[in-house]
């Protein structure tokens, strides 16, 4: 077979720049345009014609030589990632775009910069309503405080209810509070309890969740929170899920101590194993546990279970008004399930088996075909369980191989060979 002594490199790359989805927009040292993708153009409502061979100043009049990123990296010659720019067109439309912006050398000199833009005005817009709505949303409330009191959260766990009772004391501090469970538990819940029984009360209660958020659109929504949250308290949930440049942000504006809100954060998993496994900072855990509370999951609850269903059957029969009750076996298979959504799963499996019962007694048969007819691989989830532990015990000993096979209690050649076997990731944490 002939070998192919010439490749079309200039097509693929004409190919690539102008039908990705991503502006990319090319200086030259003196910041005039050499290069403008189609993206770019669909995203600023310019023509190629209209900005090849202008400066930038020229073809957006809004930015200048501190606002432009592209300017600014030529300047500096530095790479700047992960940067939000909001400005004006040529055509005086505003536009928000999340930047990555890299200069471009030649034989070690400076001949350009190159800049990759992603549109995200839009995603920006609903940011800024979704503050404001939470700004307003105090006037609105004035006269509906939310009610909570502590016996809102029910448990028999001797060991949560002290624990509960000791944060108690402390409604009214400042001092900020680490929630600790896995989702569902109630830490939400118990938040909204904290601040809706302390002298905060008739301050807003402010939420934000760290899961799936842009980094930059993550940013303005806390910082935006913290702006209207005097006397308040804020409450941000999968801390450990905020990316690390912003965890660095949040710990230098804490450390300020000028700031006058209750931070309650939460986490689903160890902090040790957060830290370990390097998605929350050492400096930031440090300043948001001073107080910590831990919520076990209800498979580890069992004594809640019975109590959880006679009292969410109650509030179903205020609500529904259905007069229904459930039988033996119906209570014995709650006992027996392993609740993996925990608290939120079981007052689902609650409220479906209840308004799905055809009789005054809730059984088996009303259960979610979902659950009662799961289908279980064991060797899969026996292969997860294991990687689960064997990682999570790696991250508790530093990744000290030695150490972590001593607590599996497996040699260290067979740590080594499951460590290749589920492609564990070693991380370090500093000393």
């Amino acid at each position: 077979m002939e070998k192919i002594r010439y490749f079309p490199w200039e097509s693929l790359i004409d190919i690539l720049l102008n039908y990705v989805d991503i502006g990319i927009h090319i200086v030259d040292k003196d910041g005039v345009t050499l290069f403008y993708n189609k993206a770019n153009s669909k995203l600023e409502g310019l023509n190629e014609d209209e900005v090849i061979g202008k400066n930038i100043l020229d073809i957006f009049p809004s930015l200048t030589y501190e606002t432009s990123t592209l300017l600014e990296v030529l300047k500096t010659q530095e790479p700047i990632l992960n940067k939000l720019q909001v400005f004006l067109t040529y055509k005086a439309k505003e536009v928000t775009t999340l930047n990555y912006t890299f200069p471009l050398f030649y034989r070690g000199e400076l001949i350009g910069a190159i800049e990759l833009s992603r549109d995200i005005t839009e995603v920006k817009k609903l940011s800024e309503k979704i503050i404001e709505l939470k700004s307003k949303n105090l006037e609105q409330k004035e006269n509906k405080i939310l009610k909570r009191n502590w016996d809102d959260f029910k448990t028999n766990d001797e060991n949560l209810k002290k624990k509960i009772k000791e944060i108690e004391r402390f409604k009214n501090l400042i001092t900020p509070i680490l929630i600790i469970g896995e989702s569902g538990v109630g830490k939400r819940l118990l938040a909204e309890i904290i601040h809706f029984t302390s002298d905060r009360k008739n301050k807003e209660f402010l939420y934000q969740d760290c899961d799936n958020f842009e980094e930059s659109i993550l940013e303005e929504a806390i910082f935006s929170l913290i702006k209207i949250s005097d006397g308040s308290t804020l409450y941000i949930a999968n801390i450990d899920k905020m990316p690390l440049r912003l965890q660095d942000k949040l710990t230098y504006f804490l450390e300020s101590n000028e700031f006058n809100f209750r931070l309650i954060t939460s986490i689903e998993n160890l902090p040790i194993f957060s830290i370990n496994s390097g998605n929350l900072k050492k400096e930031l855990f440090f300043l948001i546990s001073k107080i910590e509370v831990m919520i076990n999951p209800l498979r580890e609850r069992k004594e809640d279970i019975v109590l959880l269903l006679n009292y969410y059957l109650e509030e179903l029969e205020k609500k529904y008004n259905l007069n229904k009750s459930y039988d033996e076996n119906f209570k014995d298979f709650l006992l027996s399930y392993t609740f993996p959504g925990n608290v939120r799963e079981l007052f689902y499996i609650i409220e479906y088996s209840y308004l799905n019962s055809k009789n005054s007694k809730i059984t088996t048969n009303d259960l979610p075909n979902s659950i009662y007819f799961k289908e279980f691989d064991l060797s899969k989830e026996t292969s997860e369980f294991e990687k689960k532990i064997i990682k999570e015990t790696l991250y508790l000993t530093n990744f000290n191989i030695s150490k972590a096979g001593k607590i599996l209690k497996i040699p260290r050649q067979t740590l080594q060979y499951k460590i290749k076997k589920y492609g564990i990731e070693e991380r370090r944490v500093k000393k």
